[in-house]
């Protein structure tokens, strides 16, 4: 067989099998963003089981608006998460049954010792292999490039959903930080005018006793 059809068909083999390592790498990734989406489910159950019933209404509203776009963020992240790993149909290249056509194509021969005839039939399943490898090639790499383009995308909403996520943390505990330290001066203060009254009212009864004592 002619070397150009050799290397041409070793071309469209090596176009096959990178494609199928690329779909592979694609999927290893799989573990990865599991674990993000896992964090941020753990971070959901933390936000809402921790809310606590703020001294100010509209802090609990806040707060409240900051956790509902968390997990709405966190709904969307698991259904592009879903989308992209899923529903996709990769070609794979029949190594048994080719190999059956190749050999029927063989016996179909009606002078199996013509080499014209043995010619013809070697380009016949040459062709047909570069056509299989070819097209399964050209089709993985259309699945690989959607793949990845919702794989970009999930990376972006799960992204977007874990700043969310910590921001909803930070407001959550900067409110109970405010209202904890306001409560905490509220408290001095109030312990301290009761400090001032209680020394005025003191003085007055140890002045009074020593009038009553000096004009006795």
């Amino acid at each position: 067989m002619d070397t150009t059809k050799i290397d041409l068909l070793q071309e469209y083999k090596e176009q096959y099998y990178k494609e199928i390592e690329h779909s592979e790498r694609l999927n290893g990734k799989i573990n990865t963003m599991i674990t993000f989406l896992t964090i941020l489910g753990g971070a959901q159950v933390l936000l809402w089981t921790q809310m606590k019933d703020f001294e100010a209404e509209w802090y609990l509203g806040i707060y409240i608006c900051f956790s509902f776009a968390s997990l709405i963020l966190f709904i969307i992240s698991s259904f592009e998460f879903y989308k992209a790993y899923s529903g996709y149909e990769y070609r794979y290249f029949p190594i048994k049954s080719m190999a059956l056509t190749s050999i029927e194509t063989y016996k179909c021969l009606p002078d199996k010792n013509d080499e014209q005839l043995r010619e013809m039939a070697d380009e016949h399943i040459y062709n047909m292999y570069c056509e299989r490898f070819l097209n399964d090639a050209i089709a993985n790499r259309n699945s690989n490039t959607e793949k990845n383009n919702k794989h970009k995308k999930l990376i972006k909403w799960i992204c977007f959903s874990l700043i969310i996520t910590m921001i909803t943390y930070a407001v959550g505990v900067g409110i109970d930080y405010y209202e904890t330290k306001t409560k905490e001066i509220n408290i001095e203060e109030n312990y301290r005018e009761g400090d001032v009254k209680d020394g005025g009212r003191r003085d007055q009864i140890d002045h009074g006793k020593y009038y009553k004592w000096f004009y006795k």
